[in-house]
C-alpha cells in the first residue's frame, strides 16, 4: 500500500503562517525541547493536529556511550519518570501540553572511537550493540541514520557512503537525507548532486531535508519509486509559498500526502452534490465536520419550521365560542377543520390546529395546537402534538407520537408505535417504521427508518438510507442510481446500516453498506481524545467523541467494530472483528493481515450483484488504477494482487 508523506520545517522556520501547512516540525538539540514544542502549539490553528516532531541528536550510532547520551537528552524532555517510550503518551498528570509525539530520531554516523576508514568489524559490531539498545527502548523504524555523515567531507566521500550502506545493511534502520548538506559535499568534490544520488540507497530514505530548488530531483527519484519508502520531507527554507510546491511536486509524482488523506475529497469527492453539504464549511480534515453537525441541523430545522406559521395563519378559523363536538370527537374553539374534511370517533382537535379539506384523523387520535394537516394526509390513532406540519398524503397508523417541531413533508409515512419529536425534519417518501428518533434530526427523500431504530440527536441522512441501527451525531449521504439486474431498469439505492448495531459520531458516504452487528465505537475506555492514525502518523482529532469516516461505496461486514478515530476510504472492502486506524481508497483489509489492493476486475460485475451495487464501486476503483497515485507495498515494495 502506498506511503503517506507529510511535509514539515525546521523549528528557526516555524512561522504562524508555515505552521498551517505542515504536518511536522524538525528539531536539533535545544536547552529546552519542550518550550520549542509549546511554541510551535501556539501557532496552529484551531483544531489543526500538534505537529509531529522530528528530532535530530548530535549522537552517533557508532558511540559506545549512546546509551546514557541517548537517555539523558531523550528523557529529560519527558520528566524524569518517563523514557523514550512515552513519546505519545498524555497523561492525567502533566496534561497535553507537556506531551509531544515523535516520528522520528535522527542519530548521526560521526565516530567517536572509530574512523570511518578503521576496522568495519569494530564498527559494525558498535553499530549492532546500539541498535539493539535503541529497539529495546522505542521502535526500530522511528530511528534514522544522518546522511551525509558528521565526518563525510570532500576527501572521505566515499568512504562514508561505503559505511552507510554496509551499516544499513546490518542494521536495518531508516535513512535521514539531508540534500543541502549532501550538495555542500559533493560541490567540494567537484561532482554534481545527481551523481551521489545515484549512488546512495534511496530505497532507504525514510525523511528528506530539501529546500525548493531540489523539487526537479525530488520529483524525479519519486517516479522512478526509489523514494518508495519517504514518509517525511522537512523544508529548510521560510516561504509558505515553497510549501506548496513541494506539496504539488509530490502529488504530480503520484504521492499521496496527509493533508490529502485527512481531506473531505478523499473520502466524499462529490460531496459538493449533497443537499446538505454546509456542515462540511470551515471544515479543514473531514472529522471536523462532526462538531458542526448539531447546530447546522439545529438551524436548517428551525428554519424549515417557519414555513408552518403562515399556514396556521392562513386557514380559516372557527368563530364559535365553545367546543364543537362531532360525535365522540371534541374539535376544540378556535381550531380549523375544513369541509371535506373527516373526523372519526373520540377524535381531539386543540385550538390553534388546522385540518385541511380531504384530511382524515382516523379514531382514537389527538392533533395539538399550532398542528397543520394536509389534504389527503391520513391520522390513525397517536398524538400529533405542538408544532408539527404534516403533509399532503402523509399518513400516520397507529399509536406514533409527533411533537415539538416537526415537518412531515409529503407523502411521508409513520407506522407501528414511531416517535419523533423536538426539531425534526422527515421528507417526502420517508417510510419510519416502529422507530424513535429526536433532537435536531433530518431525514431526506425515500429513507428508509426500519423496527427498533434509534435515533438519538444531531443526525442527517441523505436519499434513500436505510437505517435499523441505533445512531447520533451522524451523517449519511445520498443514495444515487444503479441497474436492477433483474428488471434491466436503474433504481435508487443508498447507504444502509439495515440490521441492529450502533453508528454514533460517524460519516457515511454514497452507497456505503455496514453490515449485521457493526459497531462505530465512537468513545475510548479512558474518554481521551480520539486519534488518528494514518500510517504511522497520529494525530489528536480534538474529539473525544469520534467514530468512523467511511468512504463512498465501501462496505464493511457482520460484527465488525470501528474504534474511535477509524478512516476508511471509497471502494474498500472490511471484514474481521475490529480496525483502528485509516484505510487506503480501493482496499481490502482483514484483521491480522496486511491491506492489500481492492483490483476492480475481481468485483462481481453488475449482472452477479444485488441491484447493480458493485458497479459504482467498479468505476471508483478503475479511477484510482488509471490515477498516477502510487500504491506500493511497505513490506516488498512491490504491488500485490488478491
Amino acid at each position: 500500500m502506498t506511503r503517506v508523506i507529510g511535509v514539515g520545517c525546521v523549528f528557526d522556520n516555524v512561522s504562524a503562517e508555515l505552521i498551517h501547512s505542515v504536518t511536522h516540525v524538525e528539531y536539533s538539540p535545544q536547552t529546552d525541547l519542550q518550550a520549542c514544542v509549546d511554541q510551535v502549539r501556539a501557532k496552529k490553528a484551531p483544531m489543526q493536529f500538534d505537529p509531529w516532531e522530528i528530532i535530530r541528536l548530535p549522537i552517533s550510532l557508532l558511540d559506545p556511550q549512546l546509551s546514557e547520551k541517548f537517555e539523558d537528552i531523550v528523557v529529560r524532555q519527558h520528566g524524569a519518570d518517563s523514557d523514550v517510550r512515552d513519546y505519545d503518551r498524555v497523561t492525567a498528570e502533566t496534561g497535553r501540553a507537556m506531551n509531544f509525539t515523535t516520528k522520528f530520531i535522527i542519530l548521526t554516523l560521526k565516530a567517536d572511537s572509530a574512523r570511518c576508514d578503521g576496522d568495519m568489524d569494530d564498527i559494525r559490531a558498535a553499530a549492532a550493540t546500539n541498535v539493539e539498545f535503541l529497539a529495546s527502548r522505542t521502535q526500530r523504524e522511528r530511528v534514522l541514520i544522518s546522511y551525509p555523515a558528521a565526518c563525510c567531507n570532500a576527501d572521505s566521500g566515499a568512504a562514508c557512503a561505503g559505511l552507510l550502506e554496509s551499516l544499513l545493511t546490518e542494521t536495518a534502520l531508516g535513512l535521514s537525507l539531508d540534500l543541502p548538506a549532501l550538495q555542500a559535499v559533493t560541490e567540494k568534490a567537484g561532482r554534481d548532486l545527481s551523481e551521489a544520488l545515484a549512488e546512495l540507497p534511496l530505497e532507504r530514505v525514510c525523511h528528506l531535508r530539501l529546500e525548493a530548488s531540489h523539487l526537479p530531483l525530488l520529483g524525479e527519484h519519486f517516479v522512478t519509486e526509489r523514494f518508495c519508502e519517504l514518509q517525511a520531507v522537512t523544508y529548510v527554507g521560510t516561504d509558505p509559498n515553497e510549501v506548496g510546491q513541494i506539496a504539488d511536486t509530490l502529488r504530480s509524482a503520484g504521492a499521496t500526502l496527509i493533508d490529502d488523506v485527512l481531506s473531505v475529497d478523499y473520502y466524499f469527492p462529490q460531496v459538493s452534490q449533497f443537499k446538505h453539504a454546509g456542515i462540511f464549511d470551515s471544515a479543514r480534515y473531514c472529522y471536523q465536520a462532526l462538531n458542526n453537525i448539531p447546530s447546522y441541523a439545529a438551524n436548517w430545522v428551525a428554519e424549515k419550521m417557519k414555513g408552518l406559521q403562515p399556514l396556521l395563519d392562513g386557514a380559516a378559523k372557527s368563530t364559535e365560542a365553545n367546543d364543537k363536538t362531532v360525535g365522540t370527537s371534541v374539535i376544540e374553539a378556535g381550531a380549523s377543520v375544513a369541509d371535506g374534511a373527516t373526523i372519526g370517533h373520540g377524535v381531539i382537535i386543540k385550538a390553534g390546529a388546522v385540518i385541511a379539506a380531504g384530511a382524515t384523523v382516523e379514531d382514537g387520535a389527538v392533533i395539538g395546537a399550532n398542528v397543520y394537516v394536509g389534504q389527503g394526509a391520513t391520522i390513525s390513532g397517536g398524538r400529533v402534538e405542538d408544532n408539527v406540519y404534516v403533509g399532503k398524503n402523509v399518513r400516520i397508523v397507529g399509536p406514533c407520537i409527533i411533537r415539538n417541531n416537526v415537518w412531515l413533508d409529503d407523502d411521508a409515512a409513520l407506522i407501528r408505535n414511531s416517535v419523533i419529536e423536538n426539531l425534526c425534519y422527515v421528507a417526502a417518501g420517508v417510510l419510519v417504521d416502529g422507530a424513535t428518533m429526536g433532537n435536531r434530526v433530518i431525514l431526506e427523500d425515500n429513507c428508509q427508518i426500519l423496527p427498533g431504530a434509534y435515533i438519538r440527536k444531531d443526525t442527517i441522512f441523505g436519499k434513500h438510507v436505510v437505517f435499523r441501527s441505533e445512531g447520533k451525531n451522524t451523517v449519511i449521504m445520498d443514495g444515487e442510481p444503479v441497474l436492477d439486474p433483474d428488471s434491466g431498469k436503474q433504481v435508487v439505492a443508498g447507504s444502509e446500516s439495515g440490521h441492529y448495531g450502533y453508528c454514533g459520531d460517524s460519516i457515511l458516504g454514497r452507497l456505503v453498506n455496514e453490515g449485521a452487528g457493526d459497531k462505530n465505537s465512537n468513545v475510548k475506555n479512558d474518554w481521551g481524545e480520539a486519534r488518528v492514525n494514518i500510517d504511522g502518523w497520529k494525530f489528536a482529532s480534538g474529539l473525544c467523541k469520534f467514530g468512523a469516516i467511511i468512504g463512498d461505496f465501501t462496505t464493511i461486514g457482520c460484527l465488525t467494530v470501528l474504534e474511535p478515530g477509524t478512516l476508511i476510504g471509497r471502494a474498500c472492502n472490511v471484514y474481521g472483528s475490529k480496525l483502528r486506524y485509516w484505510l487506503q481508497t480501493a482496499s481490502i483489509y482483514a484483521e491480522d493481515q496486511t491491506p492489500r489492493q481492492r483490483w476492480a476486475d475481481s468485483l462481481p460485475r453488475e449482472t452477479k450483484s444485488l441491484e447493480g451495487r458493485s458497479t459504482p464501486a467498479i468505476q471508483a476503483i478503475r479511477q484510482i488504477e488509471a490515477s498516477s497515485v502510487k500504491r506500493v507495498n511497505v513490506r516488498n515494495h512491490g504491488e500485490q494482487r488478491d
